[in-house]
């Protein structure tokens, strides 16, 4: 029925650990037709990324680049500078975004229309560590926040960092326990004694008006991720892991016809435009934090 809709799902769940590209399952109508895909994630950097291609037929596993296009970026409607192709379908803007500061991304190709999206860039998630809680594998912390965020963890040998980095073989915490009654449970495994209250990789916390004081676990040295999302950053990931736990149980036959969308905000166009900011918070056995 809509066979098509998965043409491009594959590049939309390729870099969902950490930073992050997007795109939205083309409808039937849109099938064998190039569109253009764009994905854009606004993050706390100096440097920003940006990837424009156009969507493949069906069993096509290379994408076209975008070729002649201008990029702007505009910051609450002032352009704060263009990007620059840099490696193909790669582009590249120096630029470093601010909290609460709307953003809209204008992509302007040559005999089409305009595509263009906005996003809001979150302010730094308000995280307290509660070491003096902490037990054998549980670290305690204490957040403050009135919109959604996401948690995930990375485990490593104890080490004192200034700045805190992830750095590439520190390995994923691939099941991740907590007791926040705020806790979304879409990703939440199906209970049994070793998995109890335990979630597949992310943890989407929901808000809430009080001080949310939960502890995590099974962990023991690691790195923490608190990230604060901008609304569609939100929508985009849960949509994505959502499409993604479907694709893993794919021989249940109940799956076939799922009609789970990974969530878009390209007028125009395919793909995202959102932003997300990270409380990276090192959690040390014998060493201090």
């Amino acid at each position: 029925m809509k066979q098509s809709r998965y043409i491009i799902l594959l590049l939309s769940l390729i870099s969902i650990v950490c930073t992050t590209s997007c795109v939205e399952d083309l409808d039937s109508e849109y099938f064998g037709k190039k569109e253009v895909v764009v994905n854009c994630i606004l993050v706390w950097d100096t440097v920003q990324h940006l990837t424009l291609t156009y969507s493949n037929d069906l069993g096509k596993t290379e994408y076209d680049e975008v070729k002649d296009a201008t990029v702007s970026l505009y910051e609450n409607k002032w352009i704060v500078g263009k990007f620059k192709k840099v490696s193909y379908g790669e582009w590249e803007l120096k630029f470093r975004p601010i909290s609460n500061s709307k953003y809209k991304l204008v992509v302007e190709i040559p005999g089409r229309k305009t595509i263009y999206a906005e996003t809001i860039f979150p302010e730094w998630l308000d995280v307290k560590r509660d070491k003096y809680k902490d037990t054998l594998s549980y670290r305690y912390f204490s957040v403050n926040t009135d919109k959604p965020y996401w948690v995930m963890a990375f485990y490593k040998r104890d080490t004192l960092m200034t700045p805190i980095v992830i750095q590439k073989h520190y390995q994923f915490v691939e099941e991740l326990g907590t007791d926040n009654p705020y806790a979304d449970n879409f990703n939440k495994f199906p209970y049994n004694s070793y998995l109890a209250g335990k979630y597949e990789k992310y943890i989407r916390m929901t808000p809430s008006k009080e001080t949310q004081r939960f502890k995590l676990y099974d962990l023991y040295s690691c790195i923490v991720e608190f990230r604060s999302a901008s609304e569609e950053y939100d929508k985009y990931l849960k949509t994505s892991i959502e499409k993604l736990r479907v694709y893993e149980q794919f021989n249940n036959p109940t799956q076939w016809l799922d009609e789970t969308e990974v969530y878009s905000n390209i007028h125009n166009g395919y793909g995202i435009f959102a932003a997300y900011n990270d409380h990276l918070i090192n959690c040390n056995e014998d060493l201090p934090d």
